[in-house]
């Protein structure tokens, strides 16, 4: 991509077909150089993605409380500020 590039438009295009992965890789549909924009889309079945985000969390949940010694780990490292950190980067 050029290195000009100062901003992005984002396009979603949301699916429910059973035999595509739930987030395909972006496609670049257009670089306008002059106003230093790239036009990009993002493929995503939400309701599937919703279903593995949910699934993945009550796995570590599962996890987590399944441990004492996991347990105790989790309550001392993971602070109200560490959690904003997380949340910031996704």
């Amino acid at each position: 991509m050029n290195d000009n590039c100062f901003f992005f438009k984002v396009n979603f295009d949301l699916s429910n077909s059973p035999n595509e992965p739930i987030i395909k890789p972006l496609i670049l549909n257009k670089l306008y150089n002059i106003e230093k924009y790239a036009l990009v889309t993002f493929s995503i079945q939400p309701f599937k993605f919703l279903e593995q985000f949910e699934n993945t969390v009550f796995k570590i949940q599962e996890l987590i409380t399944s441990s004492e010694e996991i347990k105790k780990h989790f309550d001392k490292t993971i602070t109200v500020d560490n959690w904003m950190k997380v949340i910031s980067v996704v």
